[in-house]
Order: structure tokens, then sequence, then C-alpha cells
């Protein structure tokens, strides 16, 4: 079944883009064609106002920033209440009017984890983490004119960068040897290329490359998928939780007489099966949550049965 569910997921477009990825350099930005992913079914201003002003993101699915410098949520959220009393379950909800008030001061609208409650990058991040199986997310970013949410940085993930409307200059910096942490950067090399990203266009950053981006025209929204990194403790347990999961039926007596001496033999038997796995059944597993299913983004999931 999760083999049905991959095969679904990944079409034959997206698994050709996911190896053209594979195959563009390490060491610098790269603009690429992803007609594969539909672009024009990504998200939009108008799905973003929509699902600020109806209440469906809370903090920490959305936030503010500027110039790398966090805004304070008191400042962009707020909470419902009646004759005075505060409900639960209601915090942190958006404050369009404080939220608003941010964005014409310079800073920009940060969504967290968007295929969570948007069908068309739900079924993008599906198709990609499908194809990569690998770890997939998505985060959208909405700029006001001549902004820059992030200074110069560097990404612990693989990103895809999507441009939804708008347009984005991003600038590549000389590599010093010294970006290795994610997060902002201070002493990147020169600036080494440059390209505006117009409507529909991307460019794929590989994880450690020196950037940074300033919006362009009126506002400017973009998404961003991550590939992120498999930790290796993962993959263990992954594969662990595989073979036990083969191994369900075997089992030591409470009282057999031999118990001490069979337990070293069963455990032997797990390591040599975990040596035998095939490594292809951890990456389906390590995709397989971020698949567009309704039980991996409910949200997603409800609002594809409400339409």
């Amino acid at each position: 079944m999760l083999t049905l569910d991959l095969e679904a997921a990944a079409g034959e477009g997206t698994r050709t883009l996911v190896q053209r990825l594979r195959g563009l350099p390490r060491d610098r930005a790269s603009v690429v064609d992803v007609a594969p992913i539909e672009p024009a079914r990504l998200l939009s201003v108008p799905a973003v106002e929509r699902a600020l002003s109806e209440s469906l993101l809370r903090v920490p699915a959305f936030g503010m920033v500027h110039g790398h410098q966090e805004v304070g949520t008191e400042r962009i959220t707020r909470s419902r209440e009646i004759r005075g009393r505060r409900l639960g379950g209601f915090a942190d909800i958006a404050d369009i009017a404080g939220i608003g008030r941010e964005f014409t001061a310079g800073a920009s609208l940060v969504l967290s984890n968007v295929e969570a409650w948007h069908r068309g990058v739900a079924g993008a991040v599906s198709g990609l983490a499908g194809a990569a199986l690998a770890e997939v997310h998505a985060v959208a970013i909405l700029s006001p004119s001549s902004s820059q949410a992030f200074s110069a940085h560097v990404d612990a993930e693989d990103v895809l960068a999507v441009q939804l409307a708008g347009s984005k200059l991003w600038r590549q910096f000389e590599k010093t040897g010294g970006e290795t942490a994610p997060g902002a950067v201070t002493g990147h090399g020169r600036p080494v290329s440059s390209v505006t990203l117009e409507r529909h266009m991307a460019l794929f950053v590989p994880r450690g490359v020196p950037h940074e981006v300033m919006s362009q025209g009126d506002y400017s929204l973009h998404v961003s998928f991550t590939f992120h990194p498999l930790p290796i403790s993962r993959a263990a347990a992954l594969a662990l939780e595989l073979v036990l999961k083969d191994s369900a039926a075997q089992t030591l007596p409470a009282l057999a007489d031999d118990r001490e001496a069979r337990l070293p033999q069963l455990i032997a038997g797990l390591a040599a099966r975990l040596g035998d796995l095939d490594p292809t059944r951890v990456l389906r597993a390590v995709a397989a949550p971020y698949l567009d299913r309704d039980d991996a983004a409910p949200l997603a999931g409800a609002l594809k049965r409400r339409s």
C-alpha cells in the first residue's frame, strides 16, 4: 500500500524534477523549471489573506520577520473573548490589523508548514517527498516592497524556492568555509551571482550556500520547499521499527529455563535482519508522513472534503 501511495504522490514529471535537482551543482544556486509541480496551483496572496482572516492559522504557523529580527507575537496576534473572558484554544490567532501595520513598516509574513492547510501546496509537498523519499516541508514568505526578511544566511536544508507573485532578487555570496551552521552569517565572501525571480520562476539553493533575498515591486510572495537531511539516528530507529514489525510474532516465554541464553541469539538475529534490510523501505518510511493523505495533513484533508 505504501508503494502505491508513493507512486501516486510522485508523478513522472516530479520524479524527473527531483532527479534533475540531484544533478545540480552543490556549491551554487541554479534556476530550474518547476512546471511538474504546477506553480499556478500553489499559494496566492488571497489564499493567505483568507487563512489569516478566517483564523485558520495560529502561532507558530505564522510569524513576522524584518532583517532577521522576529516581530513580537503580541503585536500580530489576538485572543477571542466573550464578555471579557478569554476563550481557551483561541490564543495567538492572527490579528489582521497588527499584521497590516507591521507589513507596512517593512516586516515580512512567514508561514510555516503551509502543506498543513493549503491543498495545492500539500499536493506539491506530497509529490516531492514521494519522489525524493525524504522529509519535505513548505515555507512561504510574503514581503512588502524593497524588503528583506532575512539578512545574508545559510540554510540547513536544500531549498527549492518558487516565486508566486511579484518578484525577488536573490544574491549569492562566495563561501569562506565558515558557513557551516544555519542562520545569519556575517563573514560571507564577495557576491558571485544574482538573479531576479519573476512569477513561476524557481531557484534551487543547496544547503550551506550563503545568500540573501530582497523583494521587488509592490510586494512579493514565494514558497520554499525544504528537503531535510536525514539524521542517522532517525534512520536507525525507523529501520529497527521495520525489523521489529517483521519480527512481531517472535516471543521469549516468561518462564523458559533458557531465557538468558536465547535472548542474545534473538538480538543477534535482529541485528542480522537490520543488515539485510532493503534501505528503500527505510526511505519510504521517512517520506510516508509527508504524503498527501488526510491523516498526514488533517486540515488540508478537511479543506479538500469541504471543497
